[in-house]
């Protein structure tokens, strides 16, 4: 078919066509590529970002705990040296390696649940010598211990707060701790009897609230805590799977 007029033949129109789409294609790569490598930049300083937030948050709940803890610690040890008992100087020595811990090795993102499992045994061992019915507070650690890690001064609340409110107006003290571990799966009881101090939810839950905030942060996903009371008793069960770490991970 004859070619209409001024019509430039096909060789001469693809000759100058193929560089202008070749230009066109590297600037649209080129412009693609820019903004993939800007959102996952974006992206990875956000996380960076958020963990560093929640790493801040996380350490002002610890830094309120801690003096939480040695308040009560010091009234326990007070206690002691006001009867002239002479387990005061045991409960200072005893005092010493629960402060060794919390300053020294506590610090740490996540410590061998062995440590603190010692750490329990310590409070426990302090708060046993002001409590005349010690036969009455119970501690069973069963399972594993070794080679599994958690982070530090989760469990200490609740067994701060047995201690705190488990005795009566007669001095009766009834305090049952269970700690199993399985699966790695941690699992951790407490049971005591609702005593002569009341909770005061607002003005005394410094510990309590804490730790649910830590436990909120750190193992979002991976925990179950249940709170029951009832007029003679105050039990707490938590679950935590230890070998998740969804904060670090996201």
């Amino acid at each position: 078919m004859p070619r209409p007029p001024n019509m430039r033949g096909g060789p001469f129109g693809i000759r100058h066509a193929i560089p202008i789409v070749f230009s066109l294609s590297i600037f649209l790569l080129g412009g693609i590529f820019s903004l993939v490598v800007d959102f996952y930049k974006r992206d990875r300083e956000s996380k960076e970002l958020e963990n560093e937030q929640k790493e801040i948050k996380l350490q002002f709940l610890r830094n309120q705990l801690n003096p939480h803890f040695l308040f009560n610690s010091l009234n326990s040890i007070y206690s002691l040296v006001r009867s002239k008992s002479d387990n005061a100087p045991e409960a200072v020595i005893t005092l010493s390696e629960l402060m060794r811990y919390m300053l020294y090795e506590a610090g740490d993102e996540q410590v061998p649940l062995e440590k603190e499992m010692n750490y329990i045994q310590n409070y426990i061992a302090l708060q046993r010598l002001r409590l005349k019915n010690t036969e009455a507070v119970k501690l069973n650690i069963k399972g594993e211990t070794r080679h599994l890690k958690i982070y530090p001064l989760l469990l200490i609340s609740f067994i701060e707060n047995a201690f705190k409110y488990g005795t009566d107006y007669k001095g009766n003290t009834h305090i049952d701790i269970k700690i199993i571990v399985e699966n790695d799966k941690l699992i951790f009881n407490v049971e005591n009897i609702v005593g002569l101090y009341k909770r005061d939810d607002k003005n005394s839950g410094v510990g309590l609230e804490n730790i649910k905030n830590q436990l909120n942060h750190l193992y979002s996903n991976n925990h179950e805590l249940t709170i029951e009371q009832d007029k003679t008793h105050y039990r707490v069960y938590l679950t935590i799977n230890l070998n998740k770490n969804e904060m670090y991970n996201n």
